[in-house]
């Protein structure tokens, strides 16, 4: 099995692996930015199982892309912890991130996902826009 589908493996499962931890931190060549068959890279499975550790540890790659997804999806799902290590990216470093859109996003970023699935939000949905209907439908 190759290391990206082992990694995909490991990030379905609900159990987190060291042997993440040492693929992430001792394979420099590999592409965490590769997705799956339902076009999800390491860091949207990461957050949508939960695991605040893969997450912290996806972070630290400098090549990272669908940061914005990821943290549409952790605020969707209420995961206050993750959105918090997710807010804490240097992609965040511009605080218009927070208040734009995919649709406001220069297409030619990676925050967002623009294949042919596209984005899981729709394109005029902002992490603040998300945090307030959450948080007014007390999830």
């Amino acid at each position: 099995m190759n290391a990206l589908k082992k990694l995909i493996n490991i990030l379905t499962s609900v159990y987190f692996s060291h042997e993440v931890r040492r693929m992430v931190l001792h394979m420099p060549s590999l592409n965490v930015n590769a997705v799956d068959y339902m076009g999800q890279n390491a860091l949207q499975l990461a957050v949508a199982n939960e695991h605040l550790e893969v997450t912290e540890l996806l972070l630290g790659r400098v090549e990272l892309s669908r940061v914005g997804d990821a943290l549409l999806l952790a605020i969707s799902k209420g995961y206050v912890r993750i959105t918090e290590v997710l807010l804490g990216h240097r992609s965040f470093s511009d605080v218009q991130r927070l208040t734009a859109s995919p649709a406001q996003v220069d297409m030619l970023d990676d925050f967002y996902a623009y294949d042919e699935d596209g984005t899981r939000f729709s394109h005029d949905m902002t992490p603040v826009i998300l945090g307030l209907v959450v948080r007014a439908l007390g999830q």
